[in-house]
């Protein structure tokens, strides 16, 4: 995560890095899962878009409020998206149950680790 003066908002929660590959892209990790993302607008360099990355089973989640949005800054992007990941976690987002994040986050360590071979 930049640490620019200009920036307001909170410090981050979780672990934010920055993308080796493009400048203006962060990732926000908890532990070994990455849940979120931030880039920057290349309409208006001023405001940042974030976006869930950790609900990969959630069927037309684009058609859902919660999962995405913009943001003044990358401290305010990461908030908002910590937030939702929070929310999410807690099963408060898209009338989804504890259970059902718990389904979705191990089907995912079974894909991450397919993926990689270790299955």
């Amino acid at each position: 995560m930049p640490d620019t003066t200009e920036d307001e908002g909170p410090r981050p929660r979780y672990q934010w890095r920055r993308d080796p590959h493009a400048e203006h892209i962060f990732a926000g990790w908890d532990g070994e899962r990455q849940f979120g993302r931030l880039v920057r607008s290349m309409n208006d360099t001023s405001l940042w878009d974030w976006n869930l990355t950790c609900l990969h089973g959630v069927k037309d989640i684009r058609r859902l409020d919660g999962w995405s949005g913009r943001e003044g800054g990358t401290r305010l992007a990461a908030k908002a998206c910590e937030d939702a990941y929070d929310d999410a976690m807690a099963g408060k987002l898209f009338g989804m149950t504890q259970q059902d994040v718990a389904d979705i986050l191990a089907d995912e360590e079974f894909m991450r680790k397919r993926r990689v071979g270790l299955i």
